[in-house]
Formats: C-alpha cells, sequence, structure tokens
C-alpha cells in the first residue's frame, strides 16, 4: 500500500501519515473502510460507501473541531502582553495548532469525518457568562519573524493602534471563519488576520486579502460564517 507524508488527498488503497498518525483507505467490494492508526493502534474505523465523484482529504482545520463543533471562535492568549503604542502597527507571527481533519468532499459539499487535535484541545469563555461566547483557547507566543514547523499553521497577526493611548494587549479572539487555511505537504499556512484597536478596551479583528505562496493547496473551509460577516469586534476586553 502507497504511504504519502503531509496532508492531502487520500487515494483509495492508499495511506496518508499526519505527524504520528496514518489514515489508510482500504478498498472493499461495496464498501470500503477508513482507518486511523497510532502506531499499530487503530484508534478509529469509519465505514465509507462512496461514488467516483467523491473524494477524501485529510487536511489541517481550525481547533474547533473537538470533541465536536460548537464554537466558530479561536482565543488565543498570549505568553506575554503586548504593549501597542499610539498610532503604530506591528506585523507579528504565532503558530496556530490544528485539528487534522478527515474530509468528504462531493457535489461541492463537504463532511468531516473524523477529527484529531494536534495539541491539546481547551475551551475558555471570552466575556461574561450571560452574554459572552465560548472559544477554542490557545496559549501562544508572538514572533517578529515567520517561524518554521512542521503539521502546524503559521498565522501572521497585524497589530494597528489607531488611537492616541497607549494598550495593552493580552489576547486576540479569531473568528475562525475569517481565516483560510492552505498546506503544502507538512506546511500550513492561513491567510492573516488584522487586529485594529479602536478604544482601551476594544479591538477590531477582521480578515486580509493575501494569496498564498506558490504550491499550497486551500484547506475546504469546515468553519460556519454568520451571513455576510467580514469582522468581529472584541468588546469583551483585550
Amino acid at each position: 500500500m502507497t504511504e504519502l507524508v503531509g496532508y492531502g488527498l487520500l487515494e483509495p488503497g492508499s495511506r496518508r501519515r499526519i505527524a504520528n498518525y496514518v489514515y489508510e483507505y482500504l478498498v472493499g467490494e461495496n464498501m470500503s473502510i477508513v482507518r486511523r492508526l497510532r502506531g499499530e493502534e487503530v484508534e478509529t474505523s469509519i465505514n465509507v460507501v462512496a461514488t467516483f465523484k467523491t473524494r477524501l482529504y485529510v487536511v489541517p482545520a481550525p481547533p474547533i473541531l473537538i470533541p465536536q463543533k460548537f464554537t466558530n471562535y479561536i482565543m488565543l492568549r498570549l505568553s506575554k502582553p503586548l504593549a501597542v503604542f499610539p498610532k503604530t502597527s506591528r506585523s507579528l507571527y504565532t503558530v496556530l495548532r490544528v485539528n487534522v481533519a478527515l474530509v468528504a468532499a462531493s457535489n461541492g459539499q463537504n463532511l468531516v469525518l473524523d477529527a484529531i487535535s494536534l495539541g491539546k484541545q481547551r475551551y475558555a469563555l471570552y466575556g461574561q457568562p450571560d452574554r459572552g461566547l465560548i472559544a477554542a483557547y490557545q496559549f501562544v507566543r508572538l514572533l517578529d519573524y515567520r517561524p518554521a514547523c512542521d503539521w502546524q499553521a503559521v498565522l501572521n497577526i497585524r497589530v494597528v493602534n489607531n488611537i492616541g493611548s497607549p494598550v495593552k494587549l493580552e489576547r486576540i479572539v479569531v473568528p475562525a471563519y475569517l481565516v483560510k487555511f492552505y498546506y503544502c505537504g507538512a506546511k500550513v499556512v492561513t491567510s492573516p488576520v488584522k487586529v485594529t484597536i479602536v478604544s482601551r478596551d476594544v479591538a477590531q479583528v477582521e480578515g486580509v486579502k493575501w494569496q498564498p505562496p506558490k504550491g499550497y493547496v486551500e484547506a475546504p473551509r469546515l468553519a460556519t460564517a454568520p451571513s455576510l460577516a467580514t469582522r468581529f469586534l472584541m468588546e469583551y476586553g483585550l
């Protein structure tokens, strides 16, 4: 059985290795089986009845699918607060831990058959219990250079302070539907996000139009966007 390394199409009769996991596609006469293995252990097995138009992909996905999808938001807690002085802007980077998704694509529709996390999956409340929102939670380090990593995603964050006073930024809430994921083998990048500080306690987060590096493929979009949503207001504190 052919084994490929990196994200991409899972062909019938092949295996695809992602970090410490392997997905394999076993073809039967009337029904096929897709298995996820870690080492020699079979962690999950899925029966598949597919047509010739159905394609299975193993792709990087926003970290909102484990144990099941119930939020579209990711809260990045900064390892060190970022002091942003008046009328300044910076382009920074961080590593976003992804979910790995097995996706069935057919007739323009995507169905998540399986998902795993490459790190510990946590959730936290942003805002007050009666009017806040639940977000996937990650503790991240901001960097002033583009990091090199495999399997996880490199996220570019552009911070702009438009007000006349300094601000301390301790967290960033990113709507997953504003971020596109791209992969090339084991490498993953996302489209950038822009964080514009509009008051001492409020910031606006939006996606940025961007062309991925040559050779990168866009992963299926698995986050659900509200109608016409193009930005998000962080109104419960920075």
